[in-house]
């Protein structure tokens, strides 16, 4: 009757032995890592019908058998891949999952498909620069928490249809669920932001890890017919590795200035902000001329590594708390974080 196993195997090209499978018609959560998955052995038939979470990590497993072993699990809610490498394209058909994971990829311009999930609430990816995998999304209607996704816009794909090839107005391409994105971004490039904005009108949490070139113009050259709808609904902004330079600053000034119904925009910076960079900074940012006479402007600094969520955990026991956090971009939804 053992509802849950967490299998680390201690030499890393070791297979797993068919015998755990022993352990499925009960098991509720399953965690392996560290070991090939059946390798050379003809994919066995898997069943697990009360399992609801699942985690894959530092391990090998062919595109048929990972896929085989999702058909196995009726019931399945959770899933995380960490650092898992083997197959080159990933497809979701299911009923019942609710949060998928994506970590430390080795999938490069390969493709993860969502092909069919109802019941899908977030897709996180939690690596910061690494190659982001094309990622189409064909039915998901409640997706509401998506990232983090590099600044690539031909990298995601609605439908059909490339989403870089979609014109302003075609509403059935349009993702009207997602509620809050994540974004890595060179530069920051505006441009490029807008574009996912244009696809996420209802969009109302942005946060963007930039990684700072000084050649980036972040002019705002839209016309102003060309309306972007989420400006109308984004209430919190976030920019981590934020520097204060002319190309961040024209960054974040575009949403100072256009976003209706902001809140709160937040500036991640390291090294110490002192009370005269501050005050510099939100002259440069013209806040008070912002198009929301409620927003607020907020510094703070960090010292070392920022992680693309907001969570202090590491290794993949963190990794899959991050699929349960109420928003896996913000430290301040982590109970773990805040009393640490």
């Amino acid at each position: 009757n053992l509802q849950e196993f967490d299998i680390y195997v201690a030499k890393f090209d070791d297979p797993l032995p068919l015998s755990v499978l022993r352990f499925a018609p009960t098991l509720r959560v399953a965690r392996i890592a560290h070991c090939s998955f059946f390798e050379d052995e003809e994919v066995p038939v898997f069943n697990f019908p009360h399992l609801k979470t699942l985690v894959l990590g530092f391990l090998y497993v062919d595109e048929d058998t990972l896929h085989s072993i999702l058909s196995g699990c009726p019931i399945l809610e959770d899933l995380l891949l960490d650092s898992c490498s083997g197959f080159s394209r990933l497809v979701i058909n299911s009923p019942t999952l609710r949060s998928i994971g994506v970590c430390n990829d080795q999938y490069g311009d390969s493709e993860i498909v969502i092909e069919n999930a109802p019941c899908l609430e977030r897709f996180v990816r939690s690596d910061s620069f690494r190659t982001t995998p094309v990622i189409r999304v064909i039915r998901a209607p409640k997706l509401e928490i998506l990232g983090s996704l590099t600044d690539n816009f031909g990298k995601l794909k609605l439908g059909t249809t490339v989403s870089q090839e979609m014109v302003a107005g075609n509403l059935e391409m349009l993702m009207r669920s997602v509620k809050v994105l994540r974004i890595t971004s060179s530069g920051p490039n505006l441009d490029a932001v807008l574009r996912f904005l244009r696809v996420f009108p209802l969009l109302e949490k942005l946060y963007i890890m930039s990684s700072l070139q000084m050649d980036m113009q972040n002019v705002q050259h839209h016309e102003p017919t060309d309306v972007i709808e989420s400006l109308d609904h984004i209430r919190y902004v976030e920019l981590k590795c934020y520097s204060g330079k002319k190309p961040d600053v024209d960054f974040a000034k575009f949403f100072v200035l256009n976003a209706k119904v902001l809140e709160l925009m937040k500036f991640v910076v390291e090294g110490r902000c002192t009370q005269k960079w501050r005050t510099d900074q939100y002259k440069c940012l013209q806040f008070d001329s912002r198009a929301s006479p409620n927003a607020l402007c907020d510094f703070r600094s960090y010292s070392g590594h920022v992680d693309p969520t907001g969570c202090i955990r590491r290794g993949y026991h963190h990794n899959e708390h991050v699929l349960s956090m109420a928003n896996p971009f913000d430290s301040s939804s982590c109970s773990h974080c805040r009393d640490a």
